[in-house]
């Protein structure tokens, strides 16, 4: 089978990059033949180096941040960019079974490939994403452009979805909310998950009483809920369990103020030896869409977990999971699972079975099985 993947964002160090990546290595070993075009605005990372074997051609096409007068245009202006992009500098049509658009940001470049059906996948519902961030945006001109913003992604999904063969939701509740009527047939939820390996992880021991964040300072709501949970939450946690440890792990955050008991390691290529010294996970996130990746990982790695409503969002319930928002019970949570290690290590059990249908093993290979429903099992 023949793919062309289109996606934009950067493809390292994101629970987006995360996923790209694993459907990449998957595709690979199911023998597919697959072409990655990247729309790459200038700080975007590209595809890491040791995911180059598992596509055929990776085609770098060059974005320029979109001028001011685009935001003024009906459509979002990454996908403006992306379509014109495209037309110039893809020159030559290529034939495909399957274009895949991840994320509706590349549906105007999707069209213009030559192929015999065309997926468009949604990490999230952008126009939900950018609503949830204007609420924490730092000032009103920001406020105002990520309204504007989600209006534009609302109408733009929906004409996406209605234009695509298949529609791919990383998150039930998106499905149910824009994947419905006349669109159910060709809705389909391929969800977040996790890497096989992290099932295999120690579960959390208390040699040090370490807490873990991962997640790109780029990206908004990282930085709002990083900075509420040192502000509000850290120093409740440092009062009961004096030699607490904070590690933010993630590219982007050099430069950000620095607490006492926390670290920031920066990238990490094997998020799996972060999960290891862990005794428990924190995702403090009041904005963002779809089901987040990094909830995923922490309990396939078998730790507790401490969240936000938005953090928990379409993932299964566990009795290793605490969602709240009010810095003492949040507090209260990590400095149980830091302070009581049956706590900890029960939480973790119970997460790891939660998350079991979610290894990114079972994940692709239904995926896979869609793609041969779409286009035949011949090819």
């Amino acid at each position: 089978m023949k793919l062309a993947i289109l996606v934009t964002r950067s493809l390292r160090g994101s629970g987006f990059a995360t996923r790209v990546v694993s459907m990449l290595e998957s595709y690979s070993a199911f023998g597919y033949e697959v072409d990655l075009f990247h729309y790459r605005l200038p700080h975007d990372v590209e595809l890491p180096s040791t995911a180059l074997s598992h596509v055929r051609e990776y085609i770098e096409i060059p974005l320029e941040r979109a001028r001011v007068r685009r935001h003024w245009s009906v459509i979002p202006p990454v996908a403006w960019q992306c379509g014109r992009a495209h037309a110039a500098h893809v020159h030559a049509s290529r034939g495909y079974d399957v274009v895949q658009a991840e994320t509706s940001s590349t549906w105007g470049a999707a069209r213009m490939v030559t192929c015999d059906a065309r997926i468009v996948s949604l990490h999230d519902d952008d126009a939900v994403r950018l609503h949830h961030l204007s609420k924490i945006a730092p000032d009103i001109a920001h406020r105002a452009s990520a309204v504007l913003d989600a209006r534009k992604f609302s109408r733009w999904q929906r004409m996406a979805c209605e234009e695509a063969d298949r529609i791919w939701f990383a998150s039930g509740a998106d499905r149910d909310r824009l994947g419905v009527g006349r669109l159910a047939g060709k809705s389909r939820v391929i969800p977040n998950g996790a890497s096989d390996h992290l099932w295999s992880l120690p579960l959390p021991s208390m040699s040090s009483p370490t807490v873990l964040f991962v997640g790109p300072g780029f990206y908004p709501a990282n930085v709002h809920g990083v900075e509420w949970f040192l502000r509000e939450v850290w120093p409740l946690v440092r009062g009961s369990v004096p030699g607490a440890r904070l590690r933010i792990v993630g590219v982007a955050w050099d430069g950000f103020r620095q607490s006492e008991g926390v670290s920031f390691p920066g990238w990490c290529p094997s998020l799996a030896d972060e999960y290891a010294q862990a005794v428990v996970c924190i995702a403090p996130l009041f904005g963002g869409g779809g089901t987040k990746l990094k909830v995923v990982e922490s309990m396939a790695a078998g730790r507790p977990v401490v969240t936000t409503p938005i953090g928990a969002e379409g993932l299964p319930e566990s009795e290793g999971m605490r969602v709240c928002v009010e810095p003492a019970r949040f507090a209260a949570g990590v400095a149980t699972f830091l302070a009581e290690p049956d706590a900890a290590h029960s939480a973790g059990v119970a997460n790891r079975a939660a998350v079991e249908d979610l290894r990114w093993s079972r994940v692709w290979r239904e995926a896979a099985l869609d793609l041969v429903q779409l286009v035949g099992p011949t090819r």
